[in-house]
C-alpha cells in the first residue's frame, strides 16, 4: 500500500455524480437507506435497492418496486431504449456550469461516474464492446467535465465499474452473493475492462481510480495499477479491487452465493457495518452510506448522495434528502475522524442539478468559506472528539500550529470548559465573534457573543493540545 497523496488528505471534499442512461427512468423506492433495505431483506435487498442507478438490475425481479413502476410507466419497453431519450437530452450538458458549483461548494475534487453498471460509457471510447456495439456517447462527457474541472483548480478522477458490466453479463442480483456472481472475469470482459482502464488513465490523465464490485483479474489489476502509480504518481486508487478467480468461480455455485449472504446476514445482525468486499489494496476504504467512523490508521472516504441513491431519483422528496445541518454536522464529524467526504450529485438527463441538491451544496460552500481553515489541510487527533461543561459535543482537527474545536450544536452557556483541551495560549473565532480564554488546563473559554445559527461553530486554539482521556 502506497502512501497517500497530501493532496487527497489536504482536500476533505469531493463530488461525485452519477449521471446517464438510469437518469432517464430515474426511479428508485423511497423512504429507506440501503443499509435498512439491505438488513431487512438479505435474500433480495439488491433488488429493492433505492439507488435509480441499479434500475436496469431491478426491474428484472418481478416482484420488485421498479419492476412494478415499470409496467406501470413503460409497459414492455426495455431499459436500452432509454439510450435515445439520454443521448437527445444530454445535449444540454454544460460542463462548466457543473464545475462552478462544484467549486462553489467547496470541493477539491471530483470523481464522474464514466462507466456504471450498464456498461454505458460516457466518453468515445475507442475499445469495441463485443456484445453491444457503440454503446457510448458520441460527446466527450468525460473529457469536457475534466477541463472544467480542472479549469477550478479542482484534481479529476474517474470512476469505472470493473466488476459488473450487464452487457457481459446480465444474471438477476437479488443478494451480495449474487452480485459476486455476475462479476464477468472471463474474457473477452477481462481484455476490455483492462483495455478502457488504460484508455481512461492515457486520455484524460485521471488522477482517482475508482473500481467499484470487483476486478476480473488479479494479474491484469495489479499490472493495471503499478502503469498507473508510474504515469501518476500523485495518483490514488481506492480499495474495491477484490480479483480473487477462487472466489467469484465458487460465488457461480448456489451454496457459495448462500455461504456468503449467511456470513454477511450474521455481520448485518452483530451491528457491523457496510459489507462491501475489500480487497486491502489501495490507498483508501470506501465506506457507502455507513455511519462508521473508525477505520484505524487506514485512509478512508465516505461516500454518499444528497438523497438515498446516487443516480438521480425523480420521486425522491425532501424529506429523502440530508438537511443543511445534517449534511454539515456529519462533514464535521467525518474530518475530525480522518475521513475525507465524497458527496455524490445524481444529475438530470439533461444534465440540470436538482435545486434542492444546489441549495444543499451551496449551503455547504458558504459555512465552508467561514470555517475552511478547520477543515482543509486537518489531520485526525487520537481524541477527536469531547463534550463541553454545558453539555455541548464538540470535535477537534489539527492543522499546523492550531487545533479547531468544532461545536456540533450551539452552545447553550457563554462560559464553557473543554476537558480533553490544555495548554491553549490563543483563541480565535473565523466568524468574527469574541472569545477569551479563562483557562489553559483544561481549557474554558467565555464567548463575548453568541454564535449564529449555523450548524457547526469554530473556535480555533493556537498551541493548544489534547489532554489524555
Amino acid at each position: 500500500m502506497n502512501a497517500t497523496p497530501r493532496w487527497f488528505c489536504d482536500a476533505k471534499l469531493g463530488i461525485f455524480i452519477h449521471w446517464g442512461i438510469f437518469s432517464v427512468p430515474a426511479f428508485g423506492p423511497r423512504g429507506r437507506s440501503i443499509v435498512d433495505i439491505l438488513r431487512s431483506y438479505p435474500d433480495d435487498g439488491v433488488a429493492r435497492s433505492p439507488y435509480a442507478e441499479w434500475y436496469e438490475n431491478s426491474i428484472r425481479f418481478p416482484q420488485s418496486p421498479a419492476a412494478a413502476h415499470h409496467r406501470a410507466t413503460y409497459g414492455a419497453r426495455t431499459y436500452r431504449s432509454f439510450r435515445d431519450d439520454f443521448d437527445a437530452a444530454s445535449q444540454a450538458f454544460d460542463a462548466d456550469a457543473w464545475a462552478e458549483l462544484f467549486a462553489a461548494a467547496g470541493a477539491k475534487y471530483a470523481v464522474f461516474v464514466t462507466k456504471h453498471h450498464d456498461g454505458y460509457c460516457l466518453w468515445p471510447t475507442g475499445v469495441a464492446n463485443p456484445y453491444r456495439p457503440g454503446w457510448h456517447s458520441t460527446r466527450d462527457f468525460v473529457g469536457e467535465l475534466a477541463a472544467a474541472t480542472r479549469a477550478r483548480d479542482l484534481t479529476f478522477g474517474t470512476y469505472y465499474s470493473g466488476g459488473l458490466d450487464w452487457t457481459f453479463r446480465d444474471t438477476p442480483i437479488g443478494s451480495f452473493g449474487g452480485m459476486m456472481a455476475a462479476v464477468p472475469f472471463e474474457d473477452p470482459y477481462r481484455a476490455y475492462a483492462a483495455a478502457q482502464y488504460r484508455e481512461l488513465i492515457a486520455r484524460y490523465d485521471t488522477a482517482v481510480l475508482w473500481n467499484d464490485i470487483a476486478y476480473p483479474d488479479e494479474a491484469d489489476r495489479d499490472a493495471l495499477i503499478a502503469d498507473f502509480r508510474a504515469a501518476r504518481p500523485d495518483g490514488i486508487v481506492n480499495n474495491r479491487w477484490m480479483a480473487s478467480r477462487s472466489f467469484l468461480e465458487k460465488m457461480r455455485i448456489p451454496a457459495g452465493r448462500a455461504a456468503l449472504d449467511a456470513r454477511i446476514a450474521a455481520r448485518w445482525n452483530s451491528g457491523e457495518g457496510n459489507p462491501m468486499q475489500d480487497s486491502g489494496l489501495g490507498d483508501f476504504h470506501t465506506p457507502e452510506y455507513a455511519d462508521e467512523l473508525e477505520f484505524g490508521d487506514r485512509p478512508w472516504e465516505a461516500c454518499r448522495g444528497l438523497d438515498l441513491s446516487f443516480g438521480y431519483n425523480a420521486g425522491a422528496q425532501p424529506e429523502d434528502h440530508l438537511t443543511p445541518t445534517d449534511l454539515i454536522r456529519s462533514f464535521a464529524d467525518i474530518v475530525a475522524h480522518g475521513g475525507n467526504l465524497l458527496l455524490n450529485i445524481g444529475p438530470r438527463a439533461d444534465g440540470s442539478i436538482p435545486d434542492i441538491q444546489q441549495s444543499l451544496l451551496r449551503t455547504l460552500g458558504t459555512w465552508l468559506k467561514t470555517n475552511g481553515a478547520a477543515i482543509y489541510g486537518a489531520r485526525r487527533l487520537a481524541t477527536p472528539s469531547g463534550t463541553a461543561s454545558d453539555g455541548t459535543p464538540y470535535r477537534v482537527t489539527q492543522t499546523e500550529g492550531a487545533l479547531h474545536v468544532l461545536f456540533m450544536a450551539t452552545p447553550r452557556a457563554t462560559t464553557l470548559t473543554l476537558p480533553t483541551l490544555t495548554a491553549a495560549m490563543a483563541a480565535k473565532r473565523p466568524d468574527g465573534g469574541n472569545v477569551t480564554l479563562q483557562a489553559a488546563d483544561p481549557v474554558t473559554m467565555t464567548l463575548g457573543a453568541p454564535f449564529d445559527d449555523a450548524p457547526v461553530h469554530v473556535v480555533t486554539l493556537e498551541g493548544a493540545a489534547l489532554r489524555n482521556v
